[in-house]
C-alpha cells in the first residue's frame, strides 16, 4: 500500500488544511460495530472527545478550531477542540462525518447545514469546517456528484438529480451518552412541528465558478439545503411527491425539541442511502 501522501491547500478561512491519502495503521482502535478501525498515520489521536466516531479515518484535518495554540504550545482545551472539529472520511463506506454546531434555531429555515455566521437563524446546524474540506471530503468518500435544481419562474424550480444520502446527526452528552437522528426528523412541515412529507436527500456535489477555483457555496454559505431554488448548495432535501415536474417552493421549519437540551458534542453523518440504516436513540 503506497504510503501517505500529504497535500496542503489553503481553506476558505486561509488556513493550511492536510489531505492524507493514508491506508489503515497497525494498532488502530476498534469500531463500534467491530471493524478495525483506520486512522491516517500521520494523524494526533485527539483523546476522548472523537466519542463513537474514532472508526472514520481522519483524512482531512485542521479546521478552524484545531488551529488554535497558547503560548506554551497546544493546550489541553486546543487539543479537545481539535478533536471536535475533524471532518472524517471512510472509503470504505463512503461516510463522512462533519462536526457541527448546534443553532437552537426556531420557527422557518432554510437550511439544514450550512457555513459561516450568515445563516444562523435559519439553519439547525452551522458547519465547523471551512467550505473546500467538506467538498474534498465528499469527493474522497466515492460519493458521485449530480445535478443541482434548475429554477422554473418565480416560485418553483425542476428538483436536483444525484445519489440518494442518508444523513444522521450524531449527539454526544455531557455524562458520554450517545444518541442519533435522522436528519428529516430535525425539521417539520407546520410550527406545530408535523412531520415532513416523504423524501429524500440528494447529493449534486460543489458548484464552482468558470475557474474552478471559487466554489459557490463558499460564497453563499449553502451546504444541505431545503430551498430547491437555490443552485449553489451541494445536498438538498427533494419530497417525493411531485414525480419529475416542476416542485413549488415550500416552506421547512425547525422541529422544536428535537434535539435534547442536554447535548453539547455533535457531528452529521453523511452516507448512501443503500448503507444499513440504525435504529434512532437519544442521549
Amino acid at each position: 500500500m503506497p504510503a501517505a501522501r500529504p497535500i496542503l491547500f489553503a481553506g476558505c478561512l486561509g488556513l493550511a488544511l492536510t489531505v492524507s491519502a493514508a491506508g489503515a495503521a497497525p494498532g488502530a482502535d476498534p469500531a463500534e460495530d467491530g471493524a478495525p478501525a483506520r486512522p491516517a498515520p500521520d494523524a494526533k489521536p485527539s483523546g476522548p472527545s472523537q466519542g463513537g466516531y474514532r472508526h472514520l479515518k481522519p483524512l482531512l484535518l485542521e479546521t478552524d478550531d484545531a488551529s488554535r495554540t497558547g503560548k506554551g504550545g497546544r493546550g489541553a482545551a486546543a487539543e479537545e477542540a481539535a478533536g471536535r472539529s475533524v471532518v472524517r472520511v471512510d472509503p470504505d463506506t463512503h461516510t463522512v462525518t462533519v462536526p457541527v454546531r448546534l443553532t437552537r434555531a426556531r420557527g422557518v429555515v432554510e437550511w439544514l447545514l450550512s457555513a459561516g455566521g450568515d445563516h444562523t437563524r435559519m439553519s439547525v446546524l452551522v458547519a465547523r469546517c471551512p467550505v473546500r474540506v467538506l467538498a474534498r471530503a465528499l469527493e474522497a468518500a466515492g460519493l458521485t456528484a449530480g445535478r443541482p435544481p434548475k429554477p422554473v419562474g418565480e416560485d418553483a424550480a425542476r428538483p436536483p438529480q444525484g445519489p440518494a444520502l442518508r444523513l444522521t446527526l450524531r449527539l454526544r452528552g455531557p455524562d458520554g451518552s450517545a444518541g442519533a437522528i435522522p436528519a428529516q426528523d430535525l425539521l417539520a412541515a407546520t410550527p406545530d412541528a408535523a412531520p415532513v412529507p416523504d423524501g429524500r436527500w440528494v447529493y449534486v456535489g460543489p458548484q464552482a465558478l468558470a475557474d474552478g477555483k471559487v466554489l459557490l457555496a463558499e460564497l453563499s454559505g449553502s451546504l444541505v439545503t431545503t430551498a430547491l431554488r437555490d443552485t449553489t448548495g451541494m445536498i438538498y432535501w427533494v419530497p417525493t411527491a411531485g414525480a419529475d415536474g416542476p416542485r413549488y417552493v415550500e416552506a421547512f421549519y425547525a422541529r422544536p425539541g428535537a434535539v435534547p437540551a442536554e447535548a453539547r458534542e455533535a457531528v452529521l453523518e453523511i452516507r448512501p442511502e443503500a448503507s444499513q440504516p440504525e435504529a434512532r436513540s437519544t442521549p
